[in-house]
């Protein structure tokens, strides 16, 4: 894959599939809605709810960008992040630490604005939206309300979470973001169903079980005729389909 500035030079229209629509202006910065499902096919798997130029290569050096949203409304909540986060990294901080202390004024912002969802009595069936199938191995995969958890378990969920990680998820349980769009539903589903079974059934580390997970979910996104393959080599029935939600 080439490198998005040189792509850009070649062809600009990859912005034009990247951006959705300009949300705020600060100074030169421009805050954009983009189509995360592509950017992670495409440019970076990595990438999830937001990000900036100071991390991300692929972002143009004037550019925040946010993940366009299914379902909830966080984007205010994702802006204060990226803001602070940027300023942190200018300022020589690292991205890690950067990161975290910009969680610090995100979590402060949602528990002054987001009085809807913040409970601190909040349990897991309460996130939980409908379950949408049981693996073969008696896994539970279940749609839940993103910012829910977001706001009372986990800042830095996104996308997907099992509860090999996540100890808040009850056992044996997969747990899938609403806030995702259909492209992106299959190829989370298979990351997240291998690597739990590598770190619960193989006594594999987060950081080993998540690399390779990241590999096959690549996989899938770049071939999207695999994917129905990969998922039922060790969790379906023949003729399960990719749910929607």
């Amino acid at each position: 894959m080439k490198p998005f500035k040189m792509f850009l030079k070649e062809n600009d229209e990859i912005l034009h599939q990247v951006h959705v629509r300009k949300i705020k202006q600060f100074g030169d910065l421009e805050v954009w809605l983009v189509r995360g499902w592509f950017i992670r096919k495409n440019l970076d798997i990595n990438f999830t709810n937001f990000g900036n130029p100071l991390h991300y290569k692929c972002i143009p050096k004037n550019e925040l960008w946010i993940d366009e949203e299914a379902a909830n409304d966080e984007i205010k909540f994702y802006i204060e992040h990226l803001l602070s986060e940027y300023r942190f990294m200018q300022r020589g901080i690292p991205y890690s630490k950067a990161y975290d202390m910009a969680d610090a004024v995100e979590l402060k912002y949602r528990r002054r604005h987001d009085t809807k969802y913040v409970n601190p009595l909040m349990t897991p069936e309460q996130v939980k939206i409908k379950k949408l199938l049981t693996l073969r191995n008696q896994v539970a995969v279940f749609l839940v309300n993103g910012e829910m958890v977001r706001d009372n378990y986990d800042l830095d969920y996104a996308e997907g979470g099992h509860d090999v990680v996540y100890k808040w998820i009850p056992e044996r349980e997969v747990w899938l973001d609403n806030d995702i769009f259909q492209p992106d539903i299959g190829p989370t589903l298979l990351h997240e169903i291998h690597e739990r079974r590598l770190m619960a059934e193989a006594g594999w580390s987060y950081d080993l079980a998540h690399e390779y997970a990241l590999k096959v979910e690549m996989i899938s996104r770049q071939h999207p005729d695999r994917l129905l393959k990969l998922l039922q080599d060790d969790y379906f029935p023949l003729d399960t389909k990719i749910p929607r939600f």
